[in-house]
């Protein structure tokens, strides 16, 4: 069967399957969803040029073989399953309920290489691998402390603002044993990452550990051509502004000479930043070195902000770099309020607050919205909003466009069955159709173990009521906004 064929059966179960799906909003829908989730293009809603060519970064059929593959792990939305069997779609695999452990067998996906692959010879076959959970978060460190924010895969502090000022100023520890495929002849000079990735991490988080040589040649070849070649007259300061960045991509070949990355001491990147001993303080961490990392994120935040705006972009909206970057993001949606009633029991939250005492749910439905949004929008949305230079709007557009262009793939949680086809029919490395063993399925989270039956069963209902549904719309508007993504994700 060939690939237009197999989209239009997949998309025609999945037409089917939405009409139990938000009555409210599906008379809406339309052949947009195809568009959307099959056939992503850079048509951001907030960059200002209207010409939208040249805009057309990314592509989406069958049979693509761009690495790294990352899927977003939004917790309580079906991800654990999705992991497990995003795991048993390797070769060779074997490791059973161990799916975890990338190191237990010889498992490999098998990336096709061709001409623009600077490593290998053109038709070989590179060895993706699976990689669970190895990367950290980046946070901005707590005003009036030095803790940043826990997380699933531990977190470290970072004062960038930007993707770029995040990629520059706070690169990812190097660590041998982990994501074996950004190891590629050394991470210095891999200008590939075959990594099939899943965590919790939000969008974005890759900067920190794409390989520097993989940044910097994207850089070149997807931006270098944006500086000005519309205009009559030469843009001097532009093209400054490129350079620049680029030059910072450069700084972050570990243990070079030239250019440093840290002018102030005289010092190159090092490969080890952040000391081992410290997932949530930064009282340990070497105090040169952070100091280096600040200085690096401002001066690359500042450079991407002035060339941003060169270009005719509107601020805060940096989906566009997201958009173009050669790799595959995918990621399951699940109803926000219907989610929330997930993180309400998941995290006993019950424990403080009635279910249905809407001033309450400050203290965990407001909150938790917003991160829901931060998944889509990026790492550096979260930065900005603690560094209060974003609004709730901003993050919102951002993580539409991101929607729209960002991913490859956009799941609905009771749909998984066709989020796997659709990745299956795209990328040809990828072998979803793979029975999990019996050891591997499974694993489902209950939330909220030794909650009272009846009270679970009255906030049942609860959740489910278009009245109280609207009051949380009215009094927070990040429920709001989280809805109206997840209605974008399912057209």
């Amino acid at each position: 069967m060939n690939c237009w064929r197999r989209i239009q059966l997949v998309v025609g179960l999945i037409t089917i399957a939405l009409t139990a799906l938000m009555m409210v909003e599906l008379s809406k829908l339309n052949n947009d969803f195809v568009i959307a989730i099959v056939n992503p293009t850079l048509v951001s809603t907030t960059n200002s040029n209207s010409n939208n060519n040249n805009n057309n970064i990314r592509r989406w059929g069958c049979d693509r073989k761009e690495t790294p593959f990352i899927f977003i792990h939004i917790g309580k939305a079906g991800g654990g399953e999705i992991r497990r069997k995003i795991a048993a779609a390797a070769i060779d695999y074997n490791r059973g309920g161990d799916w975890r452990n990338s190191g237990k067998d010889d498992h490999y996906y098998p990336i096709i290489s061709d001409q623009d692959d600077d490593n290998d010879a053109n038709g070989s076959i590179r060895h993706g691998k699976f990689c669970n959970s190895g990367y950290q978060n980046f946070y901005i460190p707590n005003k009036g402390g030095n803790t940043v924010s826990k997380s699933f895969e531990g977190s470290k502090p970072c004062n960038a603002t930007t993707p770029l000022g995040h990629a520059i100023g706070c690169p990812g520890q190097y660590q041998q044993k982990r994501c074996q495929g950004c190891n590629m002849n050394g991470v210095a000079n891999s200008t590939i990452c075959d990594v099939i990735y899943v965590g919790h991490n939000m969008l974005g988080n890759e900067m920190h550990w794409l390989p520097p040589k993989y940044l910097s040649r994207w850089w070149h070849q997807y931006w270098y051509s944006r500086n000005d070649n519309s205009s009559s007259s030469y843009n001097i300061s532009q093209d400054d502004y490129f350079d620049r960045i680029y030059q910072g991509f450069h700084s972050i070949m570990p243990n070079q000479q030239y250019p440093q990355w840290c002018t102030k001491n005289n010092i190159s990147r090092p490969y080890q930043i952040y000391s081992r001993n410290t997932n949530y303080t930064i009282d340990r961490e070497n105090p040169v070195l952070m100091e280096c990392s600040r200085i690096a994120a401002l001066k690359a935040d500042a450079e991407i902000e002035a060339y941003w705006k060169l270009l005719g972009n509107k601020p805060n909206n940096y989906s566009p770099l997201y958009a173009s970057l050669p790799l595959h993001r995918v990621v399951m949606l699940r109803e926000p309020i219907s989610w929330l009633k997930s993180k309400f029991y998941w995290h006993k939250e019950y424990l403080k607050c009635a279910c249905d005492d809407i001033k309450c749910a400050k203290n965990w439905a407001d909150s938790r919205a917003r991160l829901y949004i931060y998944y889509l929008c990026g790492e550096d949305c979260l930065s900005r909003y603690q560094t209060e230079t974003i609004t709730l709007e901003e993050m919102t557009n951002q993580a539409e466009d991101n929607l729209r262009n960002s991913f490859s793939v956009v799941g609905l949680l009771n749909e998984t069955e066709s989020f796997y086809d659709m990745i299956e029919m795209g990328l040809s490395y990828m072998n979803m159709t793979q029975s999990l063993p019996a050891e591997l399925s499974g694993g489902r989270h209950a939330s909220g173990k030794g909650k009272n039956i009846t009270e679970y069963n009255r906030c049942s209902d609860v959740f489910e009521s278009e009245a109280f549904r609207q009051r949380l719309r009215e009094e927070y508007p990040s429920v709001a906004a989280a809805e109206r993504l997840t209605i974008l994700g399912w057209k």
